[in-house]
């Protein structure tokens, strides 16, 4: 059976409680958009697709041994952002700092996945969490005052990674964790 999955990286529950806060004082509006929940807040690590259960228990195995070259991640928030197509806003994002320990962890998420077959990523990695998926362009004029935006000095521990299924239903994705480990 193929389930649609991805690997995360956790951010802790007091520094999404920040980001929500931060962004909620700089949109007046807040309330009247659909941002993603916070249930939905993390940074992928690597995005599979349609990935075979077996293909899952095995990739999820290896990510194990992975991980024991690795301790926790020290990070810190940076600021917001978007992502654009053809220089219209997509997603706002909050990125964080550049941190070579977790990009050289995830290009080894990379190599691993693509000994199950998975394509490597051809972009470079740019830790972010999605804030927002920006699908009505009416809503970029009360969410542009995040562009760039410097978050304050937001630390934290990431230690938890979780492998999700991803449901696509009408109403937007669901998240659905499957399997997780601490570092």
């Amino acid at each position: 059976m193929m389930i649609r999955t991805f690997i995360a990286l956790e951010i802790p529950q007091d520094i999404i409680d920040e980001i929500i806060t931060i962004r909620n004082n700089m949109v007046p509006s807040y309330q009247s958009i659909k941002w993603e929940s916070r249930e939905k807040l993390h940074v992928t690590l690597k995005f599979l697709g349609e990935t075979e259960q077996e293909t899952i228990e095995k990739i999820f195995a290896s990510l194990e041994k992975l991980s024991t070259k690795y301790h926790k991640f020290d990070l810190q928030l940076d600021r917001f952002g978007f992502f654009k197509s053809n220089g219209v806003p997509r997603i706002l994002w909050a990125g964080l700092k550049e941190n070579f320990e977790l990009e050289n962890f995830v290009q080894e998420i990379d190599i691993l996945c693509s000994e199950f077959g998975f394509e490597k990523e051809k972009r470079k990695f740019k830790p972010h969490i999605t804030m927002l998926r920006i699908k009505n362009e009416s809503i970029i004029k009360e969410v542009n005052s995040l562009d760039n935006y410097r978050l304050p000095q937001l630390k934290f521990v990431g230690n938890k990674i979780i492998m999700f299924q991803s449901i696509l239903t009408k109403g937007g994705s669901i998240y659905k964790p499957i399997k997780s480990l601490l570092l």
